[in-house]
């Protein structure tokens, strides 16, 4: 994935729901003119996570940190965005601790603050 908007709709193509927050009005990792980051769009994800009722009975959960544990080692902004923007942001959370079971052991060693590369 090379842009936010690709990004975004990978996402929504997991939980359309997740697209009615990203349009609202209290999203505040959307520009007005709609443009984003990728940073913003995995930060607002990891909100949405942390926010939602009934976490454990999401379908796409799995799938979801399958795609994080490839990415979390790149060297891209996709890369650095799932480090810092959702990894980060979860640790140390109610919910992180919930999804702990769904992380690779890349993607556990980033939400534990390790060093990047994670075999290093």
């Amino acid at each position: 994935m090379n842009s936010y908007s690709e990004l975004l709709d990978y996402i929504v193509s997991l939980d359309s729901k997740y697209q009615e927050v990203w349009d609202s009005e209290d999203n505040y990792h959307r520009n007005d003119d709609g443009d984003s980051t990728m940073c913003g769009v995995l930060a607002a994800f990891g909100q949405y996570l942390q926010n939602h009722q009934n976490l454990m009975s999401l379908p796409y959960l799995e799938s979801l940190f399958q795609f994080i544990e490839i990415e979390a080692d790149s060297q891209t902004d996709l890369g650095g965005s799932i480090r810092v923007c959702i990894l980060e942001n979860l640790s140390q959370t109610e919910a992180g601790k919930k999804l702990e079971k769904y992380m690779g052991s890349r993607t556990f060693h980033y939400y534990n603050g390790g060093s990047f590369p994670w075999n290093t």
